[in-house]
């Protein structure tokens, strides 16, 4: 069972939804703005009617794995390595010849489904940081930096904190490039209405070796 729930997980976590909504709507999503699949790119590219959607059920596809091991094993470490394998998916998706997003919102939906209360100051950081800064990528990367120091200070187990600390790392890697951009002022803001011309100063999605290109929603931006 426990192989079938890893194999489900990263199946699920392949569905681009934000290729599959946007083309409903006659765009391509990963030839548009930042070329990236999750929420942040369809929200700058079609607008909040697309992207909440899009949103929510990348979240979901890290929480319904995650939540399913945790009812059935009771364990919240195995909890997380499941739900990272949907994250796994969303990033190196089978039916995009393993392109993909950055996993953010499935990563929320993650900790959601495995560590409720981290997930839930987690994400609180992320939107204070997005009110003050209108900076998607910024908010998710100081939010998966307290991730860890969430974890200790919940007295979760060693297990769990080494997988948020890997969480932590894969999302700052996923952002190399909004980082340099936020260094050199570049990095374009969130608004809730949207701005697709903003997009195109960011290059398409990196592929997760060589963490080239890309951008994203949640706890993080996606």
């Amino acid at each position: 069972m426990l192989f079938a729930l890893f194999a489900f997980a990263y199946v699920l976590g392949a569905i681009p939804f934000g290729v599959i909504v946007a083309r409903a709507s006659g765009v391509d999503i990963m030839t548009t703005g930042s070329g990236n699949i999750g929420a942040t790119n369809v929200h700058r590219t079609l607008g909040a009617g697309k992207s909440i959607p899009v949103f929510l059920l990348d979240v979901g596809k890290g929480f319904v794995p995650s939540f399913i091991a945790l009812t059935s094993f009771g364990r919240s470490d195995l909890a997380f390595l499941v739900g990272l394998t949907a994250v796994l998916g969303h990033c190196l998706s089978i039916f995009l010849k393993f392109k993909g997003g950055k996993g953010v919102a499935t990563g929320l939906g993650v900790l959601i489904g495995s560590v409720p209360p981290v997930a839930g100051l987690a994400f609180s950081i992320f939107v204070v940081v997005l009110a003050v800064t209108r900076y998607l990528s910024l908010g998710s990367i100081i939010a998966s930096l307290a991730l860890v120091p969430l974890g200790l200070a919940f007295h979760e187990p060693l297990a769990v904190n080494v997988c948020l600390g890997c969480l932590t790392l894969f999302v700052v890697l996923r952002h190399r490039k909004n980082i340099e951009r936020l260094r050199s002022g570049n990095e374009p803001k969130f608004f809730l209405k949207g701005a697709p011309q903003t997009a195109a100063v960011e290059g398409p999605p990196e592929p997760l070796q060589s963490q080239t290109k890309s951008e994203e929603v949640v706890p993080f931006s996606g």
